[in-house]
């Protein structure tokens, strides 16, 4: 099974993590200094928050890659109160829908929380050019979501455009922001700028404070691509609606991580490293879920497809150590880019101030083992060989909506 693990680029081996996260360095430098880089390194023109003078009312919408929420959020003495919210299924995902039934939605969403806001903060978890105004402009959509017409559109504008078309107040101030920066914009008023944000959910990404741009950058950590890929790999990118692109989120994030295991699995059956029953069960498996992968972490009978595979003791080990490589190269690859922004940003050099790294999202939060795998990786690699000391910190399942009403409160 090692041997296969290393052929297939899977064994945690092949990521080296100090070359990986100078590499990491190296592509941010790179798409800041506007050369050709796998990170877009985008502009939030956002800077950190002073929590303390930020008063008042606004809505504020996550538009996520699983969920939509929605909320109606005060401000005052520096604490944030969420007094009303909504959720539901983001629109576009799993079907093809356009761009203007994508905004009625999300404007029909926003009614209820909106009224006495002025005020609207838009998190969105794809990638957008931010612009000074405040507004942004698409420019694509990863996750699986499928929304016609959308590449280009300006977020806010279209938004507005939604709710006037039903009748609805218009805010006089909307902000549009990347989940991540929302993320960022909450731990900066706890942890300093400091913090760097770690968004590991459905999709992935990380957004810091970068002090010569004075604001935050939203590095796009999902298409980093400087890394070893294998066969399973390339299974996955060729399923997908972005072949290509997003590969770092591909090896990692929830929306594609069971799919990752059930490649490396059909792979070593087609190779015989299972038995024959269990090779016959996995090629059959029409997918496996990020949850399933939770469930076979945490031991659950219900719900746990992969030990369920499993024909005795032989296909049980094969099972865990594809799953373990799985996992443990993923924590690698997440620990690599959050150190390549502290070499980048120079936090963290001192052990008695180290970094935070404020995470949220199901996987780096919830998904059993992960976060520990990337705190050990942080401590070993991060903090053993290349001197930046960093700590994580959970950011709150609240952080991206308070986020987004923050940066609708800034002027």
């Amino acid at each position: 099974m090692d041997a296969f693990l290393r052929e297939m680029k899977l064994h945690p081996q092949c990521v080296d993590v100090p070359g990986t996260a100078r590499a990491f360095a190296r592509e941010m430098r790179r798409g800041l200094s506007g050369e050709k880089s796998s990170l877009m390194m985008l502009k939030t023109y956002l800077s950190a928050p002073e929590a303390g003078r930020i008063q008042g009312r606004a809505a504020a919408v996550d538009i996520g890659g699983t969920n939509l929420r929605a909320a109606r959020v005060e401000a005052h003495s520096g604490a944030l109160e969420i007094l009303s919210q909504t959720s539901g299924p983001v629109p576009g995902l799993g079907v093809r829908i356009t761009k203007e039934a994508f905004f009625d939605e999300i404007a029909r969403r926003i009614l209820p929380v909106a009224e006495e806001c002025a005020r609207l903060g838009v998190a969105f978890s794809h990638s957008a050019e931010i612009l000074p105004s405040g507004d942004g402009r698409v420019l694509s959509l990863s996750k699986e979501m499928r929304v016609i017409g959308i590449e280009g559109a300006h977020v806010c504008r279209e938004i507005c455009l939604a709710l006037r078309r039903m009748g609805a107040n218009v805010p006089e101030r909307c902000v549009l922001l990347n989940d991540t920066t929302a993320v960022a914009l909450a731990a900066a008023g706890r942890a300093g700028e400091d913090a760097v944000a770690l968004v590991l959910g459905t999709g992935l990404n990380i957004c810091y404070f970068d002090r010569g741009e004075g604001m935050f950058i939203n590095t796009e950590a999902a298409g980093f691509d400087v890394f070893p890929r294998g066969a399973a790999d390339v299974l996955v990118d060729a399923g997908t609606s972005t072949p290509g692109e997003h590969l770092l989120e591909k090896a990692a994030a929830g929306r594609y991580i069971g799919g990752l295991v059930l490649a490396a699995l059909r792979l070593a059956a087609r190779e015989g490293l299972l038995t024959p029953r269990c090779a016959e069960g996995v090629l059959a498996l029409g997918g496996l879920s990020a949850a399933e992968v939770s469930a076979y972490l945490a031991g659950e009978t219900e719900g746990d497809a992969l030990r369920a595979l499993c024909a005795g003791p032989e296909d049980a080990q094969a099972v865990a150590a594809i799953v373990d490589a799985v996992l443990e190269r993923a924590a690698r690859l997440v620990a690599s880019a959050a150190t390549g922004v502290l070499l980048h940003t120079g936090a963290g050099a001192r052990p008695e101030r180290p970094a935070v790294l404020s995470c949220e999202g199901s996987v780096i939060c919830r998904m059993p083992t992960f976060k520990e795998r990337v705190e050990k990786v942080l401590v070993r690699e991060t903090a053993g060989k290349l001197g930046r000391h960093c700590r994580t910190a959970a950011a709150g399942e609240d952080a991206v909506i308070c986020g987004a009403a923050l940066a609708a409160l800034m002027d």
